[in-house]
């Protein structure tokens, strides 16, 4: 049995990968340029461990429930395995801090590359996710 289909497929993630890495790289040597290290690495230490932790902790809940409160809306669309719909989430947020709102076009891709499912359809249901969550923030505004 010959392994070479795998091998472009392979050599192909192994790229990405490393672009996305040079990218990261890229942007963290831009941010770091406009922040002065000593007065942030002071406020970091001087930052209280247990609030550290909660902020964490907090950060890690909302992706994790942002992730969940998706997966039954795409589920519409495709079959998509909740491991897959946590990376999509993971990648868009991490693109949404360097480029507003392209976060949600790269998780639609994602999942429509990898299930097969148009991409206009995953990316409807990004948009139905957050009508929702607009609506959820109006009513407790209301309250």
């Amino acid at each position: 049995m010959s392994h070479a289909p795998e091998t472009p497929r392979l050599a192909r993630k192994i790229l990405w990968t490393l672009a996305g890495t040079a990218l990261g790289a890229l942007w963290l040597w831009r941010a770091r340029r406009s922040v002065e290290v000593a007065p942030a690495i002071a406020a970091i230490r001087e930052a209280h461990a247990g609030w550290l932790l909660a902020t964490a902790a907090c950060g890690l809940g909302f992706m994790l429930t942002k992730a969940q409160r998706w997966l039954p809306l795409v589920a519409r669309t495709a079959t998509v395995p909740a491991g897959l719909a946590h990376r999509a989430v993971w990648a868009g947020r991490a693109l949404h801090l360097l480029l507003a709102h392209a976060g949600e076009l790269l998780r639609a891709g994602l999942v429509a590359r990898s299930t097969g499912a148009p991409a206009a359809a995953v990316l409807a249901t990004i948009a139905v996710a957050r009508l929702f969550a607009f609506a959820a923030l109006a009513l407790l505004c209301a309250l």
